[in-house]
């Protein structure tokens, strides 16, 4: 896709009537014909561009309805936008045209095939005054908010049960989580430690905490879906750090695994193949026994539907579910739970007061599955804004952090199983199971 606009076409002159360009139809009509195997032929030919898109167009509507080829749908009318009008207004800045280009039609047909990570484009943003040019591909429209969190640097008031909290946890992991670690007797099962896969904005990984769970190898492994280098998985939002601090408080011997899907607070729809493809990676490559995703959406994606899918209850009987937790929501109380957590198989998480009593901002239960955990004034440090090298405390909310703290509570169920009880083959795919956590 690396043609010239031609100064002199007509096709690429200013107007007030919008102008298709020729290239890409044609290209949209190539694609449909290696799609299908066979030649396109309209009769009687197109006569001009605006006939030829019509006809590509409903070619598209009657033979293209299979969720399976919505991407590739996707991308056949990316051939058929305003990208004439688009490159003809953009003599002096041929990014516009680029932007349009890769993000309509490269990407979607990128992850209709299933390619590798594509390099992270750098090209500009496209101006406010054309984005209506780009239909409803372009990102501004599409930009969705991921998370419930919220953030305050002193709560109102400090709850009397934060205190003892913390103090039942540490004296539960005192007691029976943390002698394990020097137990050799596994009960028949793997003797690898629980595996739990972080699926949110990387990590900073010159925090301390962070460091340290790096040196002693409780950090295991690290991929990076937002950009060609795949280790790169620093946190650009804190988000994913502090959820990494809160699993590794929690399940003091569990193992983790750093995916990174964002790097802002916010998620273009065009970009959350990312998420399918982490969770794809954490069940084939890491084979985690726990996925934590706190990134919520209002409507269900395909693409992570069916990895999804596969995670809590795999097509082949020699691979292992995974248990599943979710954040319930960022909607509040008067709005359903978001999605996946919605979703059957995984596991909705609700956030508490320190007293265990259901945060008011929790949206409304599904269904009497749920599971809720502490999710609101959490304590946490962080690098301070104005001054980097000094830390500072800041109180964390949302159902997003209560998800790894769950997520954390059944690693420890699942680290002291391991060791502790002996189970039939039957017990323990059921310890694996939405229905056998909650």
């Amino acid at each position: 896709m690396s043609w010239r606009l031609q100064d002199e076409s007509s096709i690429q002159k200013p107007t007030k009537e919008l102008r298709y360009d020729t290239q890409l139809l044609n290209f949209a009509r190539l694609l449909i014909e290696i799609h299908t195997w066979k030649r396109l032929h309209f009769t009687p030919e197109p006569e001009s561009e605006e006939e030829l898109r019509s006809r590509l167009k409903s070619y598209i509507e009657v033979n293209f309805n299979s969720e399976r080829e919505l991407e590739f749908i996707s991308a056949l009318r990316g051939c058929l936008n305003h990208v004439g009008y688009i490159g003809a207004a953009a003599k002096d800045e041929p990014e516009r045209i680029q932007v349009h280009v890769f993000e309509t039609i490269v990407q979607p047909l990128h992850r209709y095939l299933g390619s590798p990570e594509l390099p992270k484009t750098q090209w500009i943003a496209m101006p406010s005054s054309n984005e209506s040019a780009l239909d409803d591909s372009n990102q501004s429209e599409n930009a969705l908010s991921m998370y419930d969190s919220r953030y305050e640097e002193q709560p109102e008031r400090r709850s009397p049960y934060e205190k003892m909290f913390w103090t039942k946890m540490e004296e539960f992991l005192g007691k029976y989580i943390r002698p394990l670690a020097l137990s050799d007797d596994f009960r028949r099962w793997p003797k690898e430690k629980v595996r739990i896969a972080v699926i949110d904005s990387g990590v900073r990984r010159e925090d301390a905490e962070i460091a340290v769970a790096e040196s002693t190898q409780r950090i295991r492994g690290y991929r990076n879906f937002t950009s060609s280098d795949l280790d790169d998985c620093e946190d650009q939002i804190g988000h994913g750090t502090m959820v990494a601090h809160l699993l590794l408080t929690v399940a003091p011997e569990a193992e983790l695994y750093i995916a990174k899907v964002l790097d802002q607070k916010t998620m273009s729809k065009t970009q959350l193949h990312r998420i399918a493809e982490a969770i794809k990676w954490a069940v084939l490559e890491w084979d985690v026994d726990i996925i934590s995703l706190s990134p919520a959406l209002s409507e269900e994606h395909y693409d992570i539907n069916e990895e999804l899918t596969q995670a809590v209850s795999p097509s082949s009987r020699k691979a292992k579910a995974k248990l599943v937790f979710a954040a319930a929501g960022k909607q509040g109380p008067n709005e359903p739970q978001t999605w996946p957590a919605n979703k059957s198989g995984v596991i909705a998480v609700h956030a508490t007061y320190w007293s265990g009593e259901g945060a008011k901002f929790n949206p409304n239960p599904r269904s009497r599955l749920n599971l809720s955990t502490l999710g609101h004034n959490i304590e946490m440090p962080c690098s301070d804004p104005a001054n980097p090298d000094e830390r500072k405390n800041v109180y964390i909310s949302g159902s997003s952090f209560a998800t790894p703290i769950a997520a954390g509570i059944a690693a420890n169920v699942l680290e002291f199983a391991r060791h502790s009880l002996e189970l039939t083959d039957r017990s323990k795919d059921l310890i694996y199971s939405h229905h056998g956590v909650s």
